[in-house]
C-alpha cells in the first residue's frame, strides 16, 4: 500500500487492471472506487456498521464468521457407526449440478450418497437414479428443476407419485417453509431457500441430531461441500436479509437438502401435520417442527 492520497479524480478516471490471465476476465467492485461515496462515509459504516455488512457493502468482501460458516469437521461428528437397517421409507435427494448428485436418507440418518458419471453415447445418468427407485421400492426422489427437466419427467411418468421437483423460492415471513403442490401442482414442491439450509446447518451444529450412518472416511467427501457455503447478507427493498452463498462445489448440501424435504412429506414421526391428507400415499402441507432427530 502507497499510503498515498486517492483522490476523487483517481478513483473517477482510473482503469482497470487484470491481475489473472485467461479468456474471461472479472473485477471486484467495491465503494472504495465510487467518486459519490465519501471517505467520511465509509469512515462511518465502520463505526457503526456491524462487520458483516462493512464487508458485504463497502468493501464487497464475504464476510464469513463462526456463525455464518459450518466446516466439514463439524459435518463428520455426525458420523455413526450404527447401521441404517433402511426399513423406513426411503427419500432420494438429487442435486443435477454436473455432474448429478445425491443423497439417501430415512427417518434414521443418511446412509449413502454417490454421484452419477457425466452423460454419454452409451450412458444416462438418469438410468442410475432409476435403478435407485427400482432399489427400494417405496422411495421417494426429489430433485432440483435446474438440469435436464427431460430426464426427471420421465422418471415422473414411470413412477407416478414418486418423483418431485423442488423450486427454491425466497423466503417469506411465514412459519411454512415448505409448500407441496396439490391438483395441476402435483409433482412440484417450492422451498425457502435460505431458511431451509440455515435449518440444516443448524441441525449439523447440533451433533447427534443428524445422523451419518457409515465411517468417517466414507463421508468426508459428502461433508467436504459444507466447506463450501457461508452466510452474507444483503440489502433489499425491505430490509437486510440473511443468504446463503457458494465458493465451491455444494451439490451434496443441497441433495441433502431435498432429501430432508421428502422426509418432512413422508415421514410423519418427524414433521406436524398441518393440513389434511388426499389419500394414503398423497399427504399434503407438513412442515418441520425443529424438534426431529435424523
Amino acid at each position: 500500500m502507497c499510503k498515498g492520497v486517492l483522490t476523487d479524480e483517481s478513483r473517477r478516471f482510473g482503469i482497470w487492471k487484470k491481475t489473472a490471465q485467461g479468456i474471461f476476465s472479472g473485477y471486484h467492485i467495491s465503494q472504495l472506487m465510487c467518486p459519490w461515496i465519501s471517505a467520511d462515509k465509509i469512515l462511518e459504516d465502520f463505526e457503526q456498521k456491524d462487520k458483516q455488512y462493512f464487508y458485504n457493502y463497502v468493501l464487497g468482501l464475504p464476510f464469513v464468521g463462526s456463525e455464518n460458516k459450518i466446516d466439514s469437521q463439524t459435518v463428520l461428528k455426525n458420523v455413526t457407526d450404527v447401521v441404517n437397517d433402511q426399513d423406513d421409507r426411503v427419500i432420494i435427494g438429487v442435486d443435477t449440478g454436473l455432474p448429478i448428485h445425491y443423497t439417501v436418507v430415512n427417518k434414521s440418518g443418511a446412509f449413502y450418497y454417490g454421484k452419477c458419471k457425466p452423460p454419454s453415447a452409451t450412458y444416462d445418468p438418469y438410468d442410475t437414479l432409476d435403478s435407485l427407485l427400482k432399489r427400494w421400492p417405496k422411495s421417494v426422489l426429489v430433485s432440483d428443476q435446474g438440469g435436464d427437466l427431460i430426464g426427471i419427467r420421465k422418471l415422473q411418468a414411470k413412477y407416478p407419485g414418486r418423483v418431485f421437483l423442488c423450486y427454491y423460492r425466497r423466503d417469506r415471513a411465514s412459519k411454512d417453509m415448505i409448500k407441496w403442490g396439490e391438483k395441476k401442482e402435483f409433482g412440484i414442491v417450492t422451498v425457502d431457500r435460505n431458511r431451509m439450509i440455515q435449518m440444516a446447518v443448524e441441525q449439523m451444529r447440533d451433533v447427534g441430531r443428524i445422523r451419518l450412518n457409515g465411517s468417517t472416511e466414507d463421508w468426508r467427501e459428502w461433508a467436504s461441500h459444507w466447506d463450501n457455503i457461508y452466510r452474507t447478507v444483503k440489502e433489499t427493498g425491505l430490509g437486510a436479509e440473511y443468504v446463503w452463498e457458494r465458493n465451491g462445489p455444494d451439490h451434496f448440501v443441497h441433495s441433502f437438502i431435498y432429501a430432508l424435504v421428502g422426509l418432512d412429506h413422508y415421514a410423519t414421526s418427524m414433521a406436524t401435520i398441518v393440513m389434511p391428507t388426499l389419500g394414503d400415499e398423497i399427504p399434503q402441507g407438513r412442515i418441520f417442527d425443529n424438534s426431529f432427530n435424523l
